[in-house]
């Protein structure tokens, strides 16, 4: 099976903005790498940095994959129906322009709008776990047995396209909040020992990402962010860790 992770950021307003942006891009990749997030070998993965068209082009078109994951970080916004994507000073892009020969897909659309003074960590980091439900503790998994658990889930999912908004039409993408919740959220749903030899699908990771923001809202009054799933829902995201 031959997999992919693209790993694109656009534009940045300012040097702090793109330290912030390369944070993110920096999670995503050690997410995707560990077990957590299928076990991703380095030369499955390709970021990119403020592209030009043809340099995505050219690597795009020779991008010929079974499953392929694009996680888009930078400016954008919707203009009739499509979303924008801002690579460069003076290029704008359509995420849809994004055409890989690949029968099943996600993407990851992390368009911020706004600054943020800080970088909030998320943690990734493995923990021991805890001596809970009468005492029960499991072995974690290999990474041999979280790529497979990750394959057979993609073999079984439907043929199609996932994609993951930040934010709904209309609304604005704040402070990463989406990329933190997909993220923790995943690493945690990981690290949670009933999740024995499981996958968990993206409809219900961003289902989880949308309760999360929904008592987000309730502390933040000024929060109007509502994330968005469009397409097929049961490609895998995540494998368990034990």
């Amino acid at each position: 099976m031959k997999r992919r992770i693209l790993l694109i950021k656009g534009h940045s307003n300012s040097n702090h903005e793109e330290h912030i942006m390369n944070e993110y891009l920096n999670y995503y990749k050690i997410f995707f790498e560990s077990n957590s997030g299928g076990a991703f070998e380095p030369d499955e993965i390709k970021q990119f940095k403020t592209p030009t068209v043809q340099e995505l082009k050219d690597s795009i078109s020779i991008e010929k994959s079974d499953f392929v994951i694009i996680v888009l970080i930078g400016h954008g916004a919707t203009k009739e129906d499509y979303q924008l994507f801002k690579i460069s000073e003076n290029t704008v892009i359509k995420a849809g322009q994004l055409k890989i020969s690949a029968p099943k897909q996600i993407i990851i659309v992390e368009s911020c709008r706004s600054l943020i003074s800080k970088v909030e960590p998320i943690d990734l980091s493995d923990k021991i776990p805890l001596f809970k439900d009468g005492g029960m503790i499991r072995m974690p998994i290999d990474r041999k047995k979280a790529k497979e658990l990750y394959n057979k889930q993609i073999e079984e999912s439907n043929h199609g396209i996932a994609i993951c908004f930040a934010c709904s039409k209309g609304e604005e993408a704040q402070d990463f909040n989406f990329s933190k919740s997909l993220l923790q959220s995943a690493f945690d749903w990981h690290l949670n020992i009933g999740n024995n030899l499981k996958v968990l699908k993206i409809n219900e990771l961003m289902f989880i990402v949308n309760t999360k923001f929904l008592e987000l809202a309730k502390k933040e009054k000024a929060l109007n962010q509502n994330p968005e799933l469009i397409g097929i829902t049961d490609l895998p995201f995540v494998v368990s860790k034990f």
